[in-house]
């Protein structure tokens, strides 16, 4: 068929190219699934790169999200199936007491109830994409017996709960930091929450050698493991999207469609808070609130823990408060906590939405929803926009909260007063500097020419990378990247890649001259038996 191409004889190349997808389909049909909806009622086929990367051709988004969960337990299956039995609580019936606390976020923050409403409240073509998704790892369960075992059959609600409790890992960690501040402040960190490594940049089209925008990340993420993503690529119709899928989820959450694409780094609104209670000395039970005691909503739990002597379930007693679930006691010290926007149902059709956006205004639109963990949002299309958004639910919170402080739980004066819209979250869109980075940076360093300041958003809402007196945090890698980009000109893709692998240290021109002057100053008296600090000051 390439050869008639060649010399001209279109007609006859593509009736060969026609002849092998007919004598393909004859060959696929009887290991085709019949058509069952809302499974898999439509074909999707996988092609993998020369890197094992899977591309899917899809007919329908049910049948790409199928084709999705089987390229993901080809890769790796035990850890697409740890990860759901993770979110639904059970991890430590297999992993014992290294697990626990797993479960006890999964109970504490009633993860499952959620997913459960989640589902209730998922449009139809939200459900057929999860239930396809859903059916394609249930096959290659029942197809791979010893490979999958001891693995439960997968429903939508699986899905959902391992979305929501993804999301919530990272607030769960800021609740409890705040909890150690207040009952071991000599031990608690005095720099702001690490939150992890991760580098994003965007050149605008007025830098680049093609008019059109570049974006790239280096998310620092792991290769394996619980949050090891895969690389994906989906072609459904016309449209068609790639990037990062977490095992265990349908969904990209960093990467591209055919009209834009948008990478992240770790960072973001203040979205927990802790309050300290008062107990009434009669009844733990009882809390102290505007003056009188309230009962808290008391309810017992069970959660397997394999143990030497086998599987034993374990009775818990959760506690809610008005403000939250009972989250810490120590030395008759009571603390309960909030997340904003835990009980979110709209996730999925947020990430499905990015996923289907092709413009600014449909990606905003996306993201407006809110839904997403704390994260520095950075995004370029192809029509020429960039943009950065520093997102995470945030609540309002009532005057004098100060960042790391535990609330007063004994008066409603505390409690939050609904939740900022993303429109009113720090953010940057097509800036005249033309480019924009966020390596773990304070939203003010994103670029060159930022106006504005934490007193210009409500508490909690330019957070992340500050510290706790009100200053911006930078990095080597941040300050390097101002450095740089502020200087980039006529950029192609080789350019962007030397850049993302640019090794200078910005500190190295204040500490490298003071070495090499201690070292001459020292070097007579310095016990180097194998030269290995002369070998490092001569190089």
């Amino acid at each position: 068929a390439r050869r008639e191409y060649a010399e001209g004889n279109k007609q006859a190349a593509f009736a060969g190219v026609g002849a092998l997808l007919r004598e393909a389909r004859d060959a696929l049909a009887p290991k085709l699934r019949a058509a069952d909806p809302p499974y898999f009622p439509e074909a999707a086929f996988i092609y993998r790169d020369v890197y094992g990367v899977p591309h899917i051709y899809a007919d329908t988004e049910a049948s790409g999200a199928y084709a999705m969960a089987t390229v993901q337990c080809e890769d790796d299956a035990p850890q697409v199936f740890a990860n759901l039995r993770e979110a639904w609580g059970k991890a430590p019936s297999v992993l014992g007491e290294e697990a626990w606390n797993s479960a006890l976020l999964v109970e504490r923050w009633r993860i499952r109830e959620i997913a459960e409403e989640a589902w209730q409240q998922s449009p139809a073509r939200t459900r057929r994409i999860i239930e396809g998704f859903c059916a394609g790892l249930n096959d290659y369960r029942a197809a791979h017996p010893e490979e999958c075992a001891g693995y439960e059959e997968v429903t939508p609600i699986h899905v959902l709960a391992l979305a929501k409790y993804f999301l919530l890992m990272s607030s769960d960690t800021m609740v409890k930091a705040k909890v150690q501040e207040a009952v071991k402040p000599q031990e608690a960190s005095r720099r702001p929450v690490a939150t992890g490594a991760s580098n994003t940049w965007v050149i605008g089209p007025s830098r680049t050698a093609s008019g059109k925008p570049i974006l790239f990340i280096d998310p620092h993420w792991p290769s394996d493991g619980f949050a090891g993503w895969i690389e994906g690529h989906l072609h459904v119709g016309r449209a068609q999207a790639g990037g990062g899928m977490m095992p265990g989820l349908p969904f990209f959450f960093i990467g591209y469609t055919s009209g834009l694409a948008w990478g992240g780094s770790a960072g973001g609104a203040d979205s927990v808070d802790v309050w300290e209670l008062e107990i009434n000395p009669a009844d733990p039970n009882e809390y102290r609130f505007d003056g009188a005691w309230r009962r808290m909503d008391v309810r017992q739990v069970e959660i397997p823990v394999k143990t030497d002597a086998g599987v034993e379930m374990r009775q818990v007693t959760l506690r809610e408060t008005v403000h939250g679930p009972v989250i810490h006691e120590e030395n008759g010290r009571v603390f309960a906590a909030a997340i904003c926007g835990w009980k979110d149902t709209l996730f999925a059709e947020q990430f499905l939405e990015m996923m289907r956006s092709k413009t600014k205004e449909e990606f905003l639109a996306a993201v407006s929803l809110d839904q997403l963990a704390w994260i520095n949002l950075t995004y370029a299309t192809r029509e020429g926009h960039i943009g950065y958004i520093q997102l995470g639910c945030c609540p309002r919170r009532p005057e004098g909260w100060k960042a790391m402080g535990v609330l007063d739980g004994t008066r409603s004066s505390t409690l939050w007063e609904g939740r900022l819209p993303v429109a009113e979250l720090p953010q940057i869109h097509d800036p005249a500097s033309g480019w924009i980075q966020n390596c773990n940076t304070a939203a003010t360093e994103s670029t060159e020419g930022i106006a504005f300041t934490p007193a210009g958003f409500p508490p909690g809402a330019l957070y992340g990378h500050y510290s706790f007196d009100g200053k911006p945090c930078w990095r080597g890698r941040g300050l390097r990247s101002s450095q740089v980009m502020s200087g980039m000109q006529n950029v192609t893709i080789g350019d962007a890649i030397a850049f993302a692998f640019d090794t200078q240290c910005p500190s190295a021109s204040l500490w490298v001259p003071n070495l090499l002057a201690a070292y001459e100053a020292r070097k007579d008296t310095i016990d180097d038996p194998r030269l290995e600090i002369k070998s490092a000051i001569d190089t």
